[in-house]
């Protein structure tokens, strides 16, 4: 695998980790 590849992986990981994350929290906050 390309250096592109696996950089391209994480911010995919990334994005899918973190989407959750910041809709709770905002749910959270928006109580």
């Amino acid at each position: 695998m390309s250096v592109a590849t696996l950089r391209l992986l994480s911010i995919i990981i990334f994005v899918f980790l973190g989407a959750p994350i910041m809709f709770s929290c905002s749910l959270l906050c928006a109580r």
